[in-house]
């Protein structure tokens, strides 16, 4: 595996803790929706990981103006979800719902999300510069 991938993998577990946090934080200790708690963690847990994959991650990659690369990540962490959540219900479904059934089907999807996220944050997101026709 590439030193990139396991940079990349390392912030993705940063931004699940992040967003386990903001999660618990605004739905059980503020007594937020279950619904607003999960959109605002999301996007914590988004904002984080774009942060720090454009400072350690990316980091020799051109920088490109902040608020564009953000929609960017954002869109991609959306994207991710589907493969996420496809594979999840999947595992479910062939695996059922007792023991560590769902336990080992979130670790699919998250894997699944992982590798979709990770694709568009190498060609898109954190887009290498593009190389000039002499």
């Amino acid at each position: 595996m590439s030193r990139r991938f396991l940079q990349f993998a390392l912030v993705g577990a940063v931004g699940f803790g992040v967003d386990s946090l903001v999660f618990i934080l605004l739905w059980q200790v503020a007594g937020s929706s279950v619904q607003l708690a999960r959109v605002v963690a999301f996007v914590v847990a988004a904002t984080t990981t774009w942060y720090c994959n454009r400072r350690l991650t990316f980091a020799d990659r051109p920088a490109q103006p902040c608020l564009t690369q953000w929609r960017r990540a954002l869109t991609s962490a959306l994207l991710a979800a589907l493969p996420n959540l496809g594979v999840f219900q999947l595992l479910l479904m062939l695996l059922g719902h007792q023991g560590w059934a769902p336990y080992i089907a979130m670790v699919g999807g998250v894997l699944a999300g992982m590798g979709v996220n990770y694709f568009a944050s190498q060609i898109w997101v954190f887009a290498p510069a593009s190389k000039s026709s002499p």
